[in-house]
């Protein structure tokens, strides 16, 4: 009898049988012609075949395949081969070993919690800030124009509770929610005690939703995230808030060029090269911010693109982290369904330079009103160099111009009534230079404009950064608002028609923990030279709000000083 074995797989070893003997005996070949080679012998006989052989005319069919049983741990494996590997594990690029790997701990700064399988990840957090502000040496205005703002205050700047968490890898999600800190107090019209301030308080009494975002990750240059998010537009708003900087973002940004730092909308992300050396970010929004979802059936279109182009020459090129960018924004709004103001241009505490709004020659309160196109672009430069001795100097910068159409309406009757049509434009800037000490060459708060889901990789003993942060700042906005330049509008003898000047400069200092605790101290001034004067410049400082003897006053400078402690986890 001949036996031939065939094996079928790996996980399944099969023996398959062949009655050789049960077949007739191979005819001998007929004698070759003499050129071909001899025929072999015939073989040996075969042993007797059993008796439960199959007839002669047919092969006998192949014995039943029974798998085999799993070898026990330690047992031979007479040469079988092993059984088949476990299947990989979720996130197979940062734990090898899941189930031996805590469910439960404090990774890069951050509370996770799993399952033993590493399936579903999540992360609870949140925010507390609490700032000191006062504004030195600013005039004493009614308290109806807000001066209790400008005396030296204690307020609770935010309070935010979050849940973030990661599904199967792909998945990834962020519920937050926060108990006021959003600009409130709403400009009121009534001549000179006209509001001014807008403040930033946590306590309005109002929970309002912060980052509530869905992110699904297809491939590194394609995801997509859903929801209330900050706009991909500059490098500014793009940093997450934990990590700014100062304070507050620049007058440039926050005051001009992003006044509505969130909105509703979906953004597809992803890094398009290997090394972190191109990304993007594109997104479609509802264009009114994150209170007024969707005012009209009209959309804004958002995006950013950014490069890193020395990023492939390694860490140990000192300017490997050298960052340039591009944003680019267009909306419109519809005049029939758009009621609520424009933007304001305020301070970091909240004071008001430049309110959409003004009392015509009858007595009339005039709101200024988004309608019609509205478009932006400019770019970023980061530049961030690293000492021998690990200091690290970071200079960053951004342009912007914006044009916005608008509408002019007397208050009470916005839905009915368009008195004229005018525009605002400008350009918006600011550099800023800062010194990392006391650390290592890995900046605290990571990258500046780079916004990604949260995750963490529990088996990564993360070191604890801390550094001492000094920055210093100059930037600007130079706008012009023209009430009555579109459409043939016919101007009221108080329509503004000039420019909107206004410079930050000043600098701080902050200690870092790790990114969990904040100690920060700024200073700035604000400088509108001609303020006061609307035929020259529309920005008013707190001095300008003071009449006497029918004389406004001529001051051109607002100086704010604050101090913030946070503790984000």
């Amino acid at each position: 009898m001949r036996k031939v074995t065939i094996g079928l797989s790996a996980s399944l070893s099969l023996l398959l049988t062949f009655d050789a003997a049960a077949q007739p005996a191979p005819t001998p070949a007929p004698t070759p012609p003499p050129a071909a080679p001899p025929a072999e012998p015939a073989p040996a006989p075969a042993p007797t075949p059993p008796p439960a052989a199959p007839s002669p005319a047919a092969p006998a069919p192949p014995s039943p395949a029974v798998p085999a049983p799993p070898p026990s741990a330690g047992a031979k494996t007479d040469g079988l081969p092993p059984p088949p590997l476990a299947p990989p594990p979720l996130f197979p690029s940062q734990l090898e070993d899941a189930e031996e790997e805590p469910l439960i701990g404090f990774s890069n700064g951050r509370l996770f919690l799993r399952d033993a399988h590493d399936t579903f990840r999540l992360y609870p957090g949140g925010r507390l800030r609490t700032d000191f502000t006062w504004a030195p040496g600013a005039a004493d205005i009614t308290s109806a124009q807000g001066a209790r703002f400008l005396k030296p205050s204690f307020l609770v700047r935010r309070v935010r509770l979050k849940l973030s968490g990661e599904i199967l890898e792909r998945i990834a999600f962020t519920a937050g929610a926060e108990l006021g800190g959003q600009r409130i107090g709403e400009t009121v019209y009534t001549g000179d005690d006209t509001v001014r301030f807008a403040p930033a308080n946590a306590h309005d009494g109002r929970f309002r939703p912060a980052d509530v975002t869905i992110s699904y990750r297809f491939r590194p240059w394609l995801n997509l995230t859903l929801g209330n998010q900050n706009l991909p537009f500059s490098m500014s708003n793009r940093t997450r808030e934990y990590a700014t900087t100062f304070m507050e973002r620049n007058v440039a940004i926050r005051g001009f060029a992003v006044p509505y730092t969130k909105d509703l909308g979906l953004t597809l992300w992803g890094d398009v090269l290997p090394e972190d050396l191109l990304s993007y970010e594109v997104g479609v929004f509802g264009g009114d911010g994150p209170d007024r979802p969707f005012v009209d059936d009209r959309a804004d279109f958002v995006g950013r693109v950014f490069a890193r182009p020395l990023s492939t020459l390694g860490e140990g090129v000192f300017w490997d982290e050298t960052q340039i960018g591009i944003s680019a924004r267009h909306g419109q709004r519809n005049q029939d369904d758009v009621l609520y103001d424009a933007p304001t241009i305020a301070t970091n505490h909240g004071y008001v330079l430049w309110q959409p709004g003004y009392v015509d020659s009858n007595g009339r309160v005039t709101k200024v009103i988004p309608s019609g196109a509205e478009n932006a672009i400019g770019g970023e430069l980061r530049v961030p160099v690293r000492a021998p001795n690990g200091a690290v100097f970071d200079l960053r910068g951004e342009a912007y111009y914006l044009n916005k159409n608008t509408r002019e309406a007397i208050a009470g009757f916005e839905a009915t009534n368009t008195e004229r049509f005018g525009r605002l434009n400008g350009t918006s800037w600011y550099a800023e230079l800062s010194y990392w000490g006391c650390c290592t060459d890995q900046l605290v708060t990571g990258r500046p404009g780079t916004w990604r889901p949260y995750t963490v990789n529990p088996k990564e003993d993360t070191p604890l950064l801390r550094g001492l942060h000094i920055s210093i700042l100059a930037g600007g906005v130079h706008a012009n608002y023209r009430g009555a330049s579109r459409d043939g509008s016919v101007p009221d003898a108080n329509t503004p028609d000039s420019d909107i000047t206004v410079y930050q400069f000043g600098g701080g200092a902050q200690f870092w923990f790790g990114h969990n605790f904040r100690a920060a101290v700024n200073y700035f001034a604000y400088f509108a030279p001609k303020a006061g004067q609307p035929t020259e410049n529309q920005a008013f400082v707190p001095d300008n709000l003071v009449v006497t003897d029918g004389f406004r006053g001529g001051g051109e400078v607002l100086h704010e000083l604050g101090v913030r402690t946070a503790v984000t986890f």
